[in-house]
């Protein structure tokens, strides 16, 4: 299956440089190159303290508990706690 994915990619990037090569459009060659970059970009990684890890943790087993708010009970709370 990977060696048929990787043909469907190869055509694909093929395809895509015939088409990029033809074009005269600087708005289209423009708005493919921004797509591609997107895409090609390194997401930033973040190194976290142990602290923000059983934070992260902790909120997530709150989550799982169903120990939240909705976001319309949010605003409700907020709303009254404007009032005063």
């Amino acid at each position: 299956m990977y060696k048929i994915f990787e043909m469907k990619n190869t055509e694909l990037k093929s395809k895509l440089l015939k088409e990029i090569t033809k074009s005269e459009d600087y708005q289209i060659l423009e708005e493919v190159y921004k797509l591609l970059k997107l895409g090609n970009d390194d997401f930033k990684t973040f190194n976290l303290s142990q602290e923000q890890k059983e934070d992260i943790l902790f909120s997530q087993k709150q989550i799982k508990d169903g120990d939240f708010l909705t976001e319309e009970a949010a605003n409700n709370d907020i709303e009254k706690w404007l009032e005063k």
